[in-house]
């Protein structure tokens, strides 16, 4: 059964309607954003999910990429859920650069019963 929810899309006036599974993911990236950006580290990073992708330049301005897919771009992404790649910061945190205080935080959001696991050192992809 497909369920659909109501969702306003980054301050746009537009409603669109999107799937149950397409809603939990976005919601599952929104808690990873808002990680991201207290712990300062929105730089370099891509989030792909439900075909579009975040993208975070080297200066931590975002930008949207519609109709994209993380499995054009590296071979363990997951189409289905949520993948990432990352540089810098983040990269530096997940791989434990300086210590697992970062790895643990990262590791304490609300993944919604999802799990992640590393590729490569450089992305990531959810598994439900």
């Amino acid at each position: 059964m497909n369920y659909k929810t109501e969702t306003k899309r980054e301050g746009k006036d537009m409603k669109m309607f999107i799937s149950r599974s397409e809603a939990r993911m976005e919601k599952v990236v929104r808690n990873i954003e808002l990680w991201l950006i207290k712990n300062d580290m929105c730089d370099n990073v891509r989030i792909y999910f439900n075909n579009e992708a975040w993208d975070y330049d080297n200066k931590g301005k975002k930008s949207f990429i519609k109709d994209i897919k993380g499995t054009d771009y590296f071979e363990y992404a997951n189409n289905e859920t949520i993948s990432m790649s990352f540089e810098g910061s983040l990269y530096e945190a997940l791989n434990m650069t300086y210590g697992s205080a970062m790895y643990d935080s990262f590791n304490k959001i609300d993944f919604d019963g999802m799990y992640y696991e590393l590729g490569h050192s450089w992305n990531l992809s959810f598994v439900d």
